[in-house]
């Protein structure tokens, strides 16, 4: 799944990150397995810095994450 912080990027100036979270999807019930999915997403922040992976270096900084090290310029 991918997102973007603070919004969508659009043809303004306004600086934007994207973040991707890989979903380990399990066998089961669906309601069961779409509840537990829901409840992992809702229970922490998913901004995390490991998930960083689009927008600029200087974005990331204006918006208070450090750019991953090993991550070329976008």
């Amino acid at each position: 799944m991918a997102y973007y912080y603070p919004r969508r990027p659009s043809a303004g100036a306004e600086p934007w990150v994207q973040f991707v979270a890989v979903l380990y999807v399990p066998p089961g019930d669906l309601a069961t397995v779409a509840n537990d999915i829901v409840r992992e997403l809702c229970d922490s922040d998913p901004r995390r810095q490991d998930r960083l992976a689009g927008g600029s270096q200087e974005a990331a900084q204006q918006l208070g994450f450090q750019w991953p090290p090993n991550r070329t310029q976008n």
